[in-house]
């Protein structure tokens, strides 16, 4: 299946960590039928948990991608370590996403991690988003984590979903957006319409004025039609909520239970309907050999630009080099050549990565996240480009210690 650019989502999973990052991904890939049954950490079964190192100790220490096709898209996952003695795996796995999405505990409220993570995401300007994590254990509080974004981060920090509970469990959520109320049903958190709850009516109808206000401040035909008491078409709420996102004028809150599955594919839905596209993304800084510098935006007729953000061996496979298409297309034409090392490397074949398993495929196009293996002289941070107007993208700077680079 070919996605073109405009239908991919790149989400870059951060958090604290125990707070269910790689659940999510699990979950998401279990609802796209990616894989067959969820993972655990804890088991050492999860897609983006193989090292060997990562099974042993039940946690992510490496940043890893896992895809999944989505309502006609396709959304990458990069599900990073929340250790911070991990910085540079979370700094560059940032680099290569369009939006952070961080994981919480309902339990624990803001905690250092989740801000850590915020600082962190706009050291590399990309914009915010927040799932408010574990809401099937007791004593999961919902407002108080969301006050607690708020009080931190302002009145941009807006709820899509609310929860629906009865007995102190969340059994439902309400989109915000619509007005609607949904029950949770099924293994793959599907769910069914139902009625709104009297007593959530104006707190989704107080959140959908807010979202409204922040969407028509980043766009002045919006804002007209927002102050003449118009209601915005689907086209122009999608538009909108891209720019106010991509601004970080709105940084959107989900909620569920990553571990059982609830509220995930709600959030999935909304990455392809609001979230930032790889042109609305953040650009990068690439140089020509002159010296002159441009601006990517991951057009797929620009120049190949392609930065490897990750390199790890696989036992079986050798040294595999993970890479973001900043510029350009990506085509499994035999070479590619190598901007920083000023060498051409001989293409083994292109292919997709899901934690470690191999998807191949012959072109990967700007905005898009692919793999090669067995590239000689490649290491992680150099860019491979085209021979004929060759570029090296600018890379984020990275922690200065042994200890944060050890495993770049």
């Amino acid at each position: 299946m070919n996605f073109t650019t405009d239908k991919i989502r790149n989400i870059t999973v951060m958090g604290h960590g125990g707070v269910g990052k790689t659940a999510f991904v699990e979950a998401a890939l279990y609802n796209a039928g990616t894989i067959d049954r969820m993972g655990r950490s804890n088991e050492g079964n999860t897609v983006t948990d193989f090292d060997a190192e990562e099974i042993r100790r039940g946690v992510s220490i490496s940043t890893a991608v896992a895809w999944c096709p989505w309502k006609k898209h396709k959304i990458n996952l990069i599900d990073t370590p929340g250790d911070f003695d991990f910085l540079g795996e979370q700094i560059l796995g940032m680099f290569a996403g369009d939006t952070a999405l961080i994981v919480m505990s309902a339990k624990d409220g803001l905690s250092v991690g989740a801000e850590k993570a915020v600082r962190n995401a706009g050291s590399v300007n990309i914009p915010v988003s927040f799932f408010i994590n574990r809401m099937d254990e007791p004593n999961a509080n919902f407002d108080k984590t969301l006050e607690d974004l708020r009080e931190a981060y302002g009145q941009r920090v807006l709820p899509l979903a609310l929860p629906i509970l009865e007995n102190e469990r969340m059994t439902g959520l309400v989109d915000v957006m619509t007005g609607k109320a949904y029950s949770f049903s099924g293994k793959k958190g599907e769910m069914k319409a139902m009625d709104l709850p009297a007593d959530l009516a104006d707190r989704v109808e107080e959140f959908k004025e807010q979202i409204n206000e922040q969407i028509a401040e980043n766009d002045e035909e919006l804002m007209e039609k927002y102050f003449d008491g118009e209601a915005f078409t689907e086209e122009e709420l999608a538009m909108g909520m891209r720019k106010a996102i991509t601004a970080a004028s709105i940084m959107p809150v989900f909620v569920g239970s990553a571990q059982e599955n609830l509220g995930v594919s709600f959030a999935l839905d909304t990455f392809t309907q609001y979230f930032p596209r790889p042109v609305d993304g953040h650009p990068v800084t690439a140089v020509r050999p002159d010296g002159e510098k441009i601006q990517l935006h991951s057009e797929e007729d620009g120049p190949l630009a392609a930065f490897i953000f990750k390199t790890f061996v696989d036992p079986f496979v050798g040294r595999i080099s993970l890479f973001r298409v900043f510029s350009g297309v990506f085509k499994n034409e035999g070479t590619v050549y190598n901007g920083n090392q000023e060498k051409d490397e001989r293409l083994i074949g292109l292919n997709y990565q899901n934690g470690k398993k191999q998807q191949s495929t012959e072109v990967i196009v700007a905005g898009d996240i692919g793999a090669i293996a067995k590239l000689d002289d490649t290491v992680t941070l150099d860019t491979l480009t085209d021979k004929a107007s060759p570029l090296v993208i600018e890379a984020p700077e990275m922690p200065r210690s042994e200890e944060h680079t050890s495993e770049l």
